[in-house]
C-alpha cells in the first residue's frame, strides 16, 4: 500500500550503500526476507487507513454499520486475495473476486444497497486519485512553463 511504498523509498533512499559492500548479510535477497515482516507490519497500517477512508466514504451515503464491522468485512473479504494473490492468473481473479465480497458485505453490514456499497468503497479513494493526479498535472505543467521560460 502507499505506507509501505513510502516505507521502501526511505529505506532505499538512507541505507548506506556502502554498508550493502560490507557482509553477505546485506545482499538483496536478505533485505528481501528482512522485509517481509515490516510489509506485514505496514500492511496492516495501511489496512487501517484504507479501511477509515472506505468507512467515510460509506457513511456518507448513509451506512450504518461501525468502523469494527467495516474492519472485519475488509479483512475477511480480502482472503482470496491474500492466499492466491502470487499467483498469476489465480490472483486477478483472486482480487476480483475480494472486490465482489466487499461489496456485498459492506452492504450487508452498513443496510444499504450494493451501488451504494460500491460507490462509499470508492468515494474517497477517487477523491484521493482525482486531486494527487491534479496537483500532479498542474505540478509537470508548471515545470514545463517554468522551463521554457528560462529556455528564452
Amino acid at each position: 500500500g502507499v505506507v509501505g511504498f513510502f516505507a521502501t523509498a526511505l529505506y532505499a533512499r538512507f541505507l548506506p550503500q556502502e554498508i550493502l559492500k560490507l557482509s553477505p548479510i546485506f545482499t538483496s535477497s536478505w533485505i528481501s526476507l528482512l522485509m517481509i515482516p515490516v510489509a506485514y507490519i505496514f500492511f496492516v497500517i495501511d489496512s487501517f487507513i484504507v479501511v477509515a477512508l472506505m468507512h467515510l466514504g460509506l457513511r456518507i451515503f448513509k451506512g450504518q454499520g461501525t468502523f469494527t464491522q467495516t474492519f472485519q468485512v475488509f479483512v475477511y473479504s480480502f482472503t482470496p486475495t491474500f492466499l492466491f494473490g502470487w499467483i498469476p492468473i489465480l490472483g486477478i481473479l483472486a482480487s476480483i473476486w475480494t472486490f465482489i465480497l466487499e461489496i456485498v458485505g459492506f452492504a450487508t453490514v452498513h443496510k444499504v444497497s450494493r451501488w451504494r456499497a460500491f460507490f462509499g468503497m470508492i468515494l474517497i479513494p477517487a477523491i484521493i486519485f482525482i486531486l494527487i493526479f491534479g496537483a500532479m498535472l498542474v505540478l509537470g505543467v508548471g515545470i514545463g512553463l517554468l522551463a521554457k521560460f528560462a529556455a528564452r
